[in-house]
């Protein structure tokens, strides 16, 4: 017998089922055994071994199989035996030469394998091995995925003799030529799939675009026929305001022809009761007007949830004056053309009241107020046509507001996370710059800080305890960009507006809608929440500071309510505050225009 290493496991289950097999057959010896390393030369050297110690012990030594590990030792093997034979022609040993029997084991089909080793004559038979490589694969997943699964299994084997090597081989040439012509067919269908995706892709390009050249040559045809439409228009409207102005004139003639003749015709002697003065709309008189139902509103109802029962509760009002504008100007040397200016400025909430004061607008200027949206905060807009070399215009409005500190709602525990909520708040449910609710760090954070409580309002103060003890304010950061929720994370720290961030984006991602408040110089969140009746509820959160849940003594001016905004002026980009803006068309190589915007709290004058 030759086997391969006695520590490799196909070697010792070899052996042990040869040895096990001879015990039915006493007859038959093991008259040697040595060990190779599977190739066809350790095969010859194990041989040459055994050969030497039998010739030690018996000069006649007799072989009448040999039983290798594998075909290639078998054979080396063989090789062996014929050498010798060759040299020791009168030995018992070459007289049986031809009565020797060659076995192997693994019948590999193919050029020099087994199989063809049996064919030619070089073995006298071989062991199909079945790897089984499929099975022992599924073995394997059972395993690991914890299944059932059987401890011992039987593989099939065969034994090729010059019978049936022949045609095992020709079966085996067979399926492999036609392994190979499916290879060849999948390569073809594959080739062919490849080009039907190629000008499907490229017909479908050609079809967008012509529906693209299409559209834009419709819209072309619409906008030049509109454009001639409103060029005859104005040209009639043109020649109407001429005629119309003519008469005017006219009339304006005549009526200083009659006011001239009654002058003449006036007695010297006037009555001594003066005649009233004429009542002139004064530039304010359009914010009283705007006030009146404003001021009502304010005296009757103080607060919504003054009450205590429902809401946050409403403490002393404090009267605050806040103004707002503009001022642009054009260099002594630069026109300025198509200004449009923005400017936030406050308006009412529950706990905030607005009344105007005063408004100082220029006449060559059309100005108004105008409220975003998508709510919680109004703009004062300025548009002009045309600004000339050194003419400076200016729009300011001055606002009287009534702010009310808040208090938490005496029965916190009536109060639940919404599960359907308003349209006009699902917007504060949604992640956007820099309050990254949806992130998986902020969501898993949000989830483990608030898994040990059941109500909503003590979640929301677990939310709020988490970000005052891991997060270290920093207010030397307020002049800086704002970095958001994830980067004060990372740091931990920030300023009001990187807490504030990080306090709604996990309020968010346990479904509790939340949103930013800015003032001038700071800012806080609000979250919502509905009572017992579903009706729902903004309470404060002063997250940079050490008031409790719900409590807000801070009275400044506020500006907005919320923390994504597109401006009609610039619709592509999304904003977190509603800033102060200023377009204009300067002629070109012309100097920019002059402009400041203007915020004061308390003015002075």
């Amino acid at each position: 017998e030759i086997s391969g290493e006695r520590t490799s496991p196909p070697a010792m289950e070899r052996h042990r089922g040869f040895t096990d097999a001879l015990k039915s057959h006493p007859d038959i010896h093991i008259v040697g055994h040595e060990e190779g390393d599977w190739k066809e030369a350790s095969g010859e050297k194990a041989m040459e071994r055994i050969i030497r110690k039998l010739e030690k012990e018996d000069p006649n030594f007799m072989i009448d199989l040999v039983f290798g590990g594998n075909d290639r030792m078998a054979l080396g093997a063989r090789k062996a035996i014929d050498c010798y034979t060759k040299t020791h022609t009168n030995s018992a040993i070459s007289h049986n030469k031809a009565g020797i029997l060659y076995f192997g084991i693994d019948a590999v089909p193919g050029i020099g394998g087994g199989m063809e080793m049996v064919e030619n004559g070089k073995l006298t038979a071989s062991a199909i091995y079945p790897t089984q490589g499929g099975k022992l694969i599924d073995l394997a997943l059972k395993i690991l995925k914890g299944e059932p699964y059987q401890k011992y299994n039987d593989m099939e084997t065969s034994i090729v003799t010059r019978d049936n090597a022949k045609v095992l081989l020709l079966q085996y040439k067979e399926v492999e030529h036609q392994d190979q012509n499916i290879k060849m067919m999948y390569a073809k269908v594959d080739n062919i799939i490849a080009k039907l995706n190629a000008q499907t892709t490229l017909l479908v390009t050609f079809i967008c675009i012509f529906f693209v050249i299409g559209l834009l040559l419709i819209i072309v045809v619409r906008a030049y026929r509109t454009k001639n439409h409103l060029y005859k228009e104005l040209q009639k409207k043109t020649e109407e305001l001429y005629c119309e102005k003519g008469i005017v004139e006219r009339q304006r003639d005549e009526l200083e022809e009659q006011r001239d003749q009654l002058l003449d015709a006036t007695s010297k002697e006037e009555e001594e009761e003066p005649t009233p003065a004429p009542v002139r709309e004064t530039p304010n008189a359009r914010a009283a007007q705007n006030n009146a139902k404003t001021a009502d509103k304010s005296e009757s109802e103080p607060a919504n949830a003054a009450n205590g029962k429902r809401g946050p509760v409403l403490g002393k009002a404090t009267s605050h004056k806040y103004r707002a504008g503009m001022v642009f100007g054009a260099r002594p040397n630069g026109a300025c053309s198509n200004i449009i200016g923005t400017a936030p400025v406050p308006m009412e909430f529950p706990e905030q009241k607005v009344r105007t004061l005063e408004e100082e607008f220029p006449r060559v200027a059309k100005v108004d107020y105008r409220d975003l949206r998508e709510g919680g905060a109004r703009q004062l807009v300025f548009k002009m046509r045309e600004l000339k070399p050194g003419q400076t215009v200016q729009a300011t409005a001055l606002f009287e507001v009534t702010r009310y500190p808040m208090l938490p709602p005496t029965e916190p525990g009536l109060y639940e996370i919404p599960k359907k909520v308003p349209r006009e708040v699902t917007r504060y449910l949604k992640s956007g710059p820099y309050i990254e609710s949806t992130a998986k760090t902020v969501r898993s954070l949000a989830k483990e800080t608030t898994k040990d409580y059941e109500g909503a309002w003590d979640k929301v103060a677990a939310i709020l305890a988490y970000v005052r003890d891991n997060i270290e304010y920093k207010e030397v950061m307020v002049e800086k960009p704002m970095r958001g929720a994830m980067a004060a994370l990372k740091t931990r720290d920030g300023d009001c507006e990187d807490m504030s961030a990080l306090f709604i984006a996990m309020c968010r991602a346990i479904e509790v809608p939340a949103r930013l408040v800015r003032v001038p110089g700071h800012c806080w969140a609000e979250f919502y929440l509905v009572d017992d009746e579903k009706e729902g509820y903004w309470f404060p959160a002063q997250v940079a500071g050490t008031e409790e849940l719900g409590s807000l003594q801070d009275t400044r001016v506020i500006l907005q309510k919320g923390d994504n905004f597109k401006l009609p002026e610039t619709p592509k980009e999304e904003s977190l505050y509603v800033k102060e803006l200023f377009m204009g068309s300067v002629k070109e190589n012309g100097p920019d225009p002059l402009h400041q915007f203007i915020q004061e709290m308390d003015p002075k004058d």
